[in-house]
């Protein structure tokens, strides 16, 4: 992946200093040389932080004085821009300037998130969406494993000999800085799609395999618990299926023929039973003409009651007209023997008009207010009529007591059933999971056959792995001041993913050399990365960027004279790797280089790949001085 840094700027906070930059140029060998302390090794911290780092490696007294840290790069020959605010308690920021061109005069916060802005790089740095992940084995418990999300970021690990390894054994890829590739399971995989083992078709391929074959052991179990229950299972459905012929739910000339037949001919008894059951329609009306009856015998009392009453209405008003008949025998033959008196007179008189007012009263034909006698006849033949449908109905219900216990019976054998397929899970179509099975065994080997099996992934590993050895063996074989070395090759052990040296001379020992020196150390390394990435130029790798971070090579070099050549060695190397590098016309490579070494190492033996970027002496640093002073 063709990747190219153009510039690095920070921002400071005293607005009144001017922005400091440093500027790359590409398939050349950027040097930032100068004393310690001059802020040398932050500047990967700066590259991977505005590469969205969630982690924050700047240097504290770096990082308080700065306000804004921006990296201008290209990907493909697209150029980019990305601006991330400082942090002065080691938290990173959400606040970044993202945009497609330079850098802004003041930067400023342009984007809704970080994940978004992750999302737009990934497809800048070729990743397909729907491809980010795999499965890892869990390094606890071998049978389980994980989805790990992966992006752009997981490859910048082999991009960085940092100086936390450089000099030390067995670590070559510095998964201490790249904290989320401490798994080895997690790099392996990396390692597979950068060295061209796996891409993202294969990957997914594998995602889908580990899919398919965690289905395919849920089924097996689903299979191996119906095998293992199935000879218990047939003899219980067996003794449901005589139960049905006992209850006459199935013929005697019926034969058990398998397990699932006898299932779903069962579960067909139950349902055709379960239709033709009385319904409860029929009781619901036997109520409601049983409350009718009810209402129309209240009915009926009513008007009875009415009946009565206004019978014994009228014979109370006869007695009472009865009872004044002497006051008219009194007024018509006795009324001069009366006592001549105004109170006599008046009583007489009102006894007298309340008895006309009777006889008048008993004169009328006075109709009650309903037709009593109609109303009545209505209401007994509206119960005679009821009484015959309750009647009806009843039989109807009383003649049917074999059907009640035929339901109870077919109750009893869905039960029965039920209890049988819950308890055996023999709810499992033993052909529909045997189909299932097969279509996903057939996937399952397409799948394989795509990933070229396991068979074709050690082979691909180790035919990869030896072109890399011969990659390292390259450049190891360059460096004339190792003569303790001499006769040796270089082997990358996946396993550790750690470089081993093995003596040619002495075929006996399967052991690896132990070199014992930071000086020789620091060769491994180099040579394992210029190794790496002349492969990954030669495989044309998609994944991991044509850069490569070297911090201060010259570290253990400053003891003895024949220290110094080794560092010369160092430098002649690093050029050759760029003068193979230039006779492909096509290829684009950069290399950034720290180092307390001077200049004149390489001006002086005209090394012409080498380019001096800045030099960190006297009062010029990464940050002024004299701000950190402050």
């Amino acid at each position: 992946m063709k990747f190219i840094i153009h510039e690095i700027k920070i921002w400071f906070n005293d607005e009144t200093i001017s922005p400091k930059s440093l500027n790359f140029l590409p398939n050349k060998i950027n040097v930032i040389t100068g004393l310690a302390n001059t802020g040398k090794t932050t500047i990967w911290s700066i590259i991977d932080y505005c590469l969205l780092s969630e982690n924050f490696n700047i240097a504290t007294s770096i990082s308080k004085v700065a306000s804004w840290f921006g990296l201008r790069f290209s990907i493909n020959g697209r150029e980019i821009s990305i601006v991330r605010q400082s942090s002065s308690d080691k938290r990173i920021s959400s606040n970044i300037y993202f945009a497609y061109g330079g850098f802004p005069l003041i930067p400023e916060n342009n984007i809704n998130s970080i994940n978004e802005l992750k999302e737009e790089l990934n497809k800048e740095f070729g990743f397909d969406n729907s491809i980010k992940s795999f499965f890892v084995t869990n390094s606890l418990n071998k049978s389980l494993k994980k989805e790990y999300q992966f992006d752009y970021r997981d490859f910048l690990i082999f991009c960085a000999l940092t100086d936390t390894i450089i000099g030390i054994p067995n670590i070559y890829l510095d998964n201490i800085f790249y904290s989320n590739l401490g798994n080895i399971d997690k790099l392996t995989r990396i390692f597979d799609l950068a060295m061209g083992i796996h891409d993202l078709k294969t990957i997914e391929a594998y995602n889908q395999l580990y899919k398919i074959e965690k289905e395919l052991s849920d089924l097996k179990k689903d299979k191996n618990l119906y095998t293992k229950n199935e000879l218990k299972l047939t003899t219980e459905i067996k003794e449901l299926f005589e139960k049905c012929k006992f209850y006459n739910f199935l013929s005697y000339d019926i034969n058990f023929i398998s397990t699932s037949d006898s299932i779903a001919l069962i579960e067909r008894i139950v349902q055709d039973k379960k239709d033709s059951a009385i319904s409860s329609e029929k009781f619901k009306q036997l109520d409601k003409l049983r409350f009718k009856k009810r209402q129309i015998q209240l009915e009926l009392n009513e008007i009875r009651n009415f009946n009565q009453e206004y019978t014994k209405y009228k014979n109370n008003i006869n007695k009472v007209a009865d009872s004044l008949k002497p006051i008219d025998y009194l007024s018509q033959n006795l009324n001069s023997q009366l006592i001549d008196s105004y109170q006599s007179k008046l009583f007489l008189a009102n006894l007298s008009d309340s008895l006309k007012d009777i006889k008048q009263s008993l004169a009328k034909k006075i109709n009650p207010p309903i037709d009593v006698q109609g109303e009545e006849k209505k209401l007994i033949q509206e119960l005679k009529n009821v009484e015959i449908e309750i009647n009806s109905l009843q039989q109807s219900i009383n003649n049917l007591p074999y059907m009640a216990e035929e339901y109870i019976r077919i109750g009893e054998i869905s039960n029965a059933l039920n209890n049988i397929l819950l308890s055996f899970n023999a709810k499992i179509n033993i052909n529909k999971l045997n189909e299932k099975y097969k279509i996903l065994e057939e996937k399952k080997e397409a799948l394989l056959q795509l990933c070229d099996g396991c068979d074709g992934i050690k082979n691909a590993r180790f035919k990869n792995i030896n072109l890399l050895n011969g990659c390292i063996q390259y450049y190891f074989e360059k460096f004339d001041n190792i003569s303790d070395f001499k006769n040796c090759k270089v082997e990358f052990n996946l396993e550790t993913m750690s470089l081993n040296l093995f003596s040619l001379s002495d075929v006996s020992s399967s052991n690896p050399i132990l070199t014992g020196s930071q000086s020789n150390f620091m060769i491994l390394h180099l040579c394992f990365f210029l190794g790496l990435h002349r492969y990954l130029l030669n495989t044309k790798s998609v994944f991991v960027p044509q850069i490569l971070f070297i911090d201060q090579p010259s570290k253990p070099y400053f003891e003895r004279k024949d220290d110094k050549a080794k560092l010369l060695d160092v430098f002649f190397l690093l050029n050759e790797f760029f003068n193979t590098l230039n006779k492909d016309k096509d290829e684009n490579f950069q290399l950034i280089l720290l180092e307390h070494a001077e200049s004149h190492n390489w001006e002086n033996h005209k090394m012409e790949n080498f380019h001096l970027v800045d030099e960190f002496i006297g009062d010029n640093a990464l940050v002024p001085k004299n701000l950190l002073k402050e």
